[in-house]
């Protein structure tokens, strides 16, 4: 989009004098996105100095490879200054501290990198495996690289290494059926236990504790043991969606920032039962969801708790994200969204 300098337009004249009418040229800056194509749909979320003060949380919605936004000022000292571009199939990209003028400004982000590709070594521990749950299995994988794709997070899931145990393998005992295991999975170490990918456990039934009886959960992280690359998944009570909702506790979504509703209580205000990381409904409403907000995604890539930056998978700035979900710094609001296209 051309940028017209300002115009100085003569207007009427009386008698000997003229009155020149200055136009004031509205300047906007542009996101330039490198490796989008021009029908691709991309979302920046943009923060910094504006001629009203600090711009907290402009999220601006653009096709293909150029983004328009208003036009920010040289960083002050107390305006947090970012660039955060997400697009489907591209890894998220973020420039901190861009060299914002008063001018009309071009901030460059290389988008040609795809999805962060995060290994997964996959265990279908069952007392009689069948195909069925086989294709269970890969179903869940497939979905979840599907879902965090949609919400334009950038990673995706690989599962390099997979493997089938069953009763009288002394692997089965060792997998068992919750993270009261996970000390014995990683003292086992490879192939049942790989310390820089995601270990995902599809078992019969979970427990919480060897002594509780097999309950309904449909799936649990680890990161309580302090595992959070361990991830368990019923065979029995397992939904569709239920490995992307582990895997978003594996990449930080966990304890005041983790679950935003349960049944039908909203735990974080902002956020509806189709969030991926909404608990405690059923078959039905757990299969239908479909969504992280932008909050969410910025968490997974930026946050140093995630997995993708602790296990390494992941190149790029990374901060520690507040615990406060209500607080928008250092990290955006949890709860906000996409803009509307």
């Amino acid at each position: 989009m051309d940028r017209p300098a300002p115009r100085a337009v003569l207007g009427s004249v009386f008698g000997a004098f003229a009155i020149l009418v200055v136009v004031a040229r509205t300047e906007t800056d542009r996101i330039s996105l490198a490796g989008v194509a021009t029908t691709e749909r991309s979302q920046v979320f943009v923060r910094g100095s504006g001629s009203d003060g600090c711009v907290t949380s402009l999220v601006v919605p653009g096709t293909g490879p150029t983004v328009d936004v208003p036009n920010f000022l040289p960083a002050a000292d107390d305006c947090l200054s970012e660039v955060a571009a997400f697009s489907a199939g591209h890894v998220m990209r973020m420039v901190s501290a861009p060299a914002w003028t008063d001018g009309a400004d071009v901030v460059p982000i290389d988008m040609h990198t795809q999805s962060v590709g995060v290994r997964l070594n996959v265990w279908l521990a069952s007392k009689v495996p069948t195909e069925s749950q086989v294709r269970f299995v890969r179903s869940e994988i497939v979905l979840a690289s599907a879902l965090f794709k949609r919400n334009r997070v950038g990673i995706s899931f690989q599962p390099v290494d997979s493997g089938v145990t069953k009763p009288g393998d002394a692997r089965f005992e060792t997998i068992g059926d919750g993270c009261a295991h996970a000390a014995s999975l990683r003292a086992a170490g490879s192939p049942l236990y790989q310390k820089l990918r995601l270990n995902v456990y599809f078992v019969t039934a979970l427990r919480l504790a060897p002594t509780d009886p097999p309950n309904v959960w449909r799936g649990y992280n680890c990161y309580q043991a302090g595992a959070p690359n361990i991830i368990y998944i019923s065979l029995t009570f397992g939904a569709p969606t239920t490995l992307a909702h582990e895997i978003g506790h594996a990449l930080s979504l966990t304890a005041a920032n983790g679950h935003t509703g349960t049944g039908a209580v909203t735990l974080i205000p902002g956020f509806t039962n189709r969030n991926l990381m909404w608990t405690g409904l059923n078959t039905d409403a757990t299969a239908a969801q479909d969504r992280f907000s932008l909050g969410q995604a910025y968490r997974m890539n930026v946050n140093n708790r995630s997995w993708v930056n602790a296990g390494g998978a992941r190149a790029g700035p990374t901060t520690l994200c507040q615990a406060n979900h209500m607080d928008a710094r250092p990290c955006p609001l949890l709860a906000l969204e996409w803009a509307s296209p």
